[in-house]
């Protein structure tokens, strides 16, 4: 059997009713993660599990029939984060060498909940003429409008070489 090996952390944000917060976690089940909200009003999540988040039963277990309660969760949330705070949440994990691995993360930033994961792919830019310190260029390469001679290439695969 497989077992699932993540762990989460999140940046602390404040809250404008630290009473309410509370309430609003205890409602909730996070698995094996840890919440705190401390004197000053920060909320800090953190653990050893992925973020799933699930309503609490009236025995205090989670209510899986119920399905993941995460989104609708981070969707009250929002509404006592202070003006200008923000919550960044994030996991990362993996079963055994298994594909894929699990990334995700939830920002809740203005009121409004960000969830990204490693789902979507975008176009890595090529870089023109320009490279990385300490990375040779291809000599063979001409920029934009040079032309580069022969003389040229062995002098710079003389002097990158050295």
């Amino acid at each position: 059997m497989a077992t699932l090996q993540a762990a989460t952390t999140s940046t602390g944000a404040t809250v404008t009713d630290s009473q309410a917060v509370r309430q609003l976690c205890e409602a909730h089940c996070f698995g094996t993660l840890n919440w705190e909200v401390d004197e000053e009003g920060e909320l800090i999540i953190w653990g050893y599990d992925a973020f799933e988040i699930y309503e609490t039963r009236e025995d205090g277990l989670p209510d899986y029939e119920g399905g993941l309660a995460t989104h609708e969760f981070l969707r009250k949330l929002a509404n006592y984060l202070k003006p200008g705070e923000e919550l960044d949440i994030q996991t990362a994990g993996y079963t055994k060498c298994r594909f894929p691995v699990l990334a995700k993360r939830y920002v809740i930033r203005e009121g409004d909940v960000l969830y990204a994961d490693l789902s979507s792919l975008g176009p890595v830019e090529r870089r023109c003429c320009s490279s990385p310190r300490g990375v040779r260029s291809d000599p063979t390469r001409a920029s934009s409008s040079k032309v580069i001679s022969r003389w040229d290439i062995a002098h710079s695969l003389r002097t990158n070489v050295r």
